[in-house]
């Protein structure tokens, strides 16, 4: 008794020459195109980038596009919403001394408050004249 593979095995026997000679075609085209693009083959430094890229990204390309488009969201959003009173402040001037006075008194009166010491402003001292660190001779001793 033939099972069905052996049935189907001998009616496909008449084609597998058939089947032999496409692949041997197809083979041959695939070749004779790598001999032609050969000298095509060295990659430049950017191709060689570019397709390191490709690598990296192509594990999940929908992942990475997903990720990109949640950035430009954020980033609209953050552009849209900005407060433009922060600009003003920004560009607003400088406090004049009667201010910078007031601040600064207002800071030690916080300071006497919590018990601690008054932080002193920081004069401008003239840098010391460049001289020898040390009286240092120079001699050679003769042995």
């Amino acid at each position: 008794m033939n099972t069905p593979r052996e049935i189907l095995l001998k009616r496909h026997r008449t084609i597998k020459p058939q089947l032999e000679r496409l692949r041997h075609e197809a083979l041959r085209e695939v070749t004779e195109t790598n001999r032609q693009s050969a000298p095509a083959a060295q990659l430049t430094l950017v191709a060689a980038l570019r397709l390191r890229w490709r690598e990296f990204l192509w594990p999940c390309p929908q992942a990475w596009a997903s990720l990109a488009a949640v950035w430009l969201l954020i980033l609209t959003i953050n552009l849209t919403t900005r407060d433009p009173q922060a600009r003003t402040i920004a560009q607003a001037a400088p406090p004049s001394p009667e201010v910078r006075e007031l601040l600064r008194q207002q800071e030690r009166l916080y300071a006497e408050l919590l018990g601690a010491t008054p932080t002193r402003v920081a004069t401008q001292t003239k840098a010391p004249a460049l001289s020898p660190r040390s009286q240092r001779r120079d001699e050679i001793a003769i042995v």
